[in-house]
């Protein structure tokens, strides 16, 4: 794990016990959280005024869509005041299902953490989101961080794939 000291997270929860929990963790792991939100709203204006390097989000989020928060955000066009559309955003589960993991890596989440976490994971985590630098897809479907892991060596044929 990377030293994470000096980066910045806003923490945007549906619970406060377990907000306060993400917390202290990424406090323990450097992190300062300049701001804790049980309200999604709150955390958007928190993005923008505090230009945060790392957003946690629950994906369960009281009823407010945190999957509508990324694509606001990927959608904006950067600039003074403006979030950076590229955020690292890190979303936050209790109850991981398949489907919700697919619903949020569509929408342009970084990473996917499934809670409770250990610091060491929680650690991880955000090394992977902030320091793994990836392409970036801005395409009409989908606007985010290119998770393909592997890459496909020239081949000594035309590739065909994606045609028809």
């Amino acid at each position: 794990m990377q030293n994470l000291q000096g980066l910045s997270a806003v923490v945007a929860v549906d619970r406060t016990a377990m907000g306060e929990a993400i917390r202290q963790a990424l406090v323990g792991c450097g992190v300062k959280v300049p701001m804790l939100s049980e309200d999604i709203d709150k955390a958007l204006v928190a993005c923008e005024t505090q230009q945060p390097d790392v957003l946690f989000i629950s994906f369960i989020f009281d009823g407010s869509p945190a999957l509508e928060l990324m694509r606001i955000i990927r959608r904006q066009k950067g600039g003074v005041g403006r979030i950076n559309p590229q955020l690292p955003i890190i979303i936050t589960s209790h109850n991981p299902h398949p489907k919700q993991i697919k619903a949020c890596m569509a929408a342009g989440a970084h990473e996917f953490m499934a809670l409770p976490a250990s610091r060491d994971a929680l650690g991880t985590v955000i090394d992977r989101a902030v320091t793994a630098k990836r392409d970036w897809i801005e395409e009409k479907a989908y606007f985010g961080p290119d998770r393909r892991r592997r890459q496909i060596p020239k081949l000594p044929f035309p590739d065909r794939r994606g045609a028809g």
